[in-house]
């Protein structure tokens, strides 16, 4: 209790000094006593009333018209989404102009009304005092810029959708290019709206803040140099577009396929299943071969035949493999004319070098191509009596006709390397 006591007479002291500052009757230096306190407050009661009923006339106004605003307001809500359902409605879906206008509908309905409410607000606060005007001036602006953001935001989200639902190129580049754009244009308007309000609404000195956020920017742009050249490199990857999600590609050790593009890293599915998340800095600076965007596949490969091969079998062989891949359904020989050559005299083979064009870019439909063009090829040479060469080496001994056999004597001195 005596707490409670000690709090009502400290706050009654609080009360009789602002009452005092307001003409109202006050001692010099006691305390005040609960019977000053209740008189404060009936006097208090009774300068509200008579205010009240002073400009009873000017509320009543001020709150009908804050009312009608907002009916009105409700209203030509109603009005603009009959318009765009009669008018504007496709059967085949929303056109632009259409996405436009429901985008605008909502923010430029409670502009006009912040706009009704603030004039038929202005008398009364006026009348109230001068400090209640400036007050309802600051926060009307205030709120006139966050419904201008709130606007802009959602024509973004307009742009947004058309550049992800845009028919060129990959649909899910453009919808992170569309993303990118949108979130980097969000934050520029959050800035400028920031510093709109507090230069000319509140007052504030915009230009000493930007030097201290100069300075600080500075220091988190060196602390997070690495995720900056991800964010950019990220964005040099959807302007160029080197590759697209889906394709299958090969940079450095990595070779797979793309599965995402984020803002940070690219993710990248090897062939073995394992999932490559590599830094979007990496991608741009390596040399990247996009194989999916190939016009066709090369097959390049080596035949040996041994070398008891004849001229005539020779000429066989190459024949053989010229009427195999002009069969082959994936070759398109009148395209690409395939090489087929006799090339190389090796140390157990006689080889013949192919080289063929697979009508394909999908890697998994050439892998198939070639085992079908090898297995064709395996079954014709067996046919023809055509020996493939393997690692062999050969022998000869000093009774073999035709070689001549020479012995020559050396000491031992000499065997040993020694000079005599």
């Amino acid at each position: 209790m005596k707490i409670i006591a000690a709090g009502v007479v400290g706050g009654a002291a609080v009360l009789c000094a602002a009452a005092e500052s307001a003409g109202a009757p006050s001692a010099s230096s006691e305390p005040p006593s609960l019977e000053m306190v209740g008189d404060y407050f009936s006097g208090l009661l009774t300068r509200c009333h008579n205010w009240v009923t002073e400009h009873a006339v000017l509320l009543l106004l001020s709150l009908a018209g804050v009312l009608l605003s907002y009916f009105a307001a409700r209203l030509l809500q109603k009005i603009c989404a009959r318009l765009i359902t009669r008018f504007l409605h496709k059967e085949d879906g929303a056109n632009i102009h259409e996405e436009i206008l429901e985008a605008l509908r909502s923010p430029l309905i409670w502009l006009f009304f912040l706009g009704g409410a603030l004039l038929s607000l202005q008398k009364l606060a006026a009348a109230v005092s001068t400090g209640t005007a400036w007050l309802l001036f600051k926060l009307g602006g205030i709120a006139a810029t966050l419904l201008a953001v709130w606007l802009i935001f959602r024509l973004l989200g307009v742009a947004s959708h058309r550049i992800a639902e845009y028919q060129t190129g990959d649909r899910s580049m453009n919808v992170l290019l569309a993303g990118l754009l949108s979130k980097i244009a969000k934050i520029v308007i959050v800035l400028l709206a920031f510093f709109f309000v507090g230069q000319n609404i509140l007052g504030i000195n915009i230009t000493a803040l930007l030097a201290g956020a100069g300075v600080a920017g500075l220091a988190v742009a060196l602390a997070a140099q690495d995720t900056l050249a991800n964010f950019f490199g990220s964005i040099m990857i959807l302007m160029d577009k080197p590759f697209t999600v889906g394709d299958f590609i090969r940079f450095g050790a990595i070779t797979g396929t793309v599965e995402s593009v984020g803002f940070r890293s690219t993710r990248v599915r090897g062939l073995d299943g394992a999932l490559f998340q590599v830094p979007n800095r990496q991608v741009t600076d390596a040399a990247l071969e996009n194989i999916s965007r190939r016009p066709d596949i090369r097959y390049n490969f080596e035949l040996g035949l041994i070398y008891q091969t004849t001229p005539e079998q020779m000429e066989q062989a190459l024949a053989l493999i010229r009427e195999i891949v002009a069969a082959h359904p994936g070759i398109d020989t009148a395209k690409r004319p395939p090489l087929v050559n006799f090339t190389d005299f090796k140390d157990w083979s006689l080889n013949i070098s192919v080289a063929v064009w697979f009508n394909t870019c999908n890697f998994a439909e050439a892998q198939g191509w070639k085992s079908m063009l090898n297995l064709e090829i395996l079954r014709r040479f067996n046919a023809a009596g055509l020996s493939f060469a393997y690692p062999t080496s050969t022998q000869f001994l000093a009774s073999d006709g035709g070689l001549p056999l020479v012995l020559e004597h050396k000491s031992d001195a000499q065997e040993r390397g020694e000079s005599c």
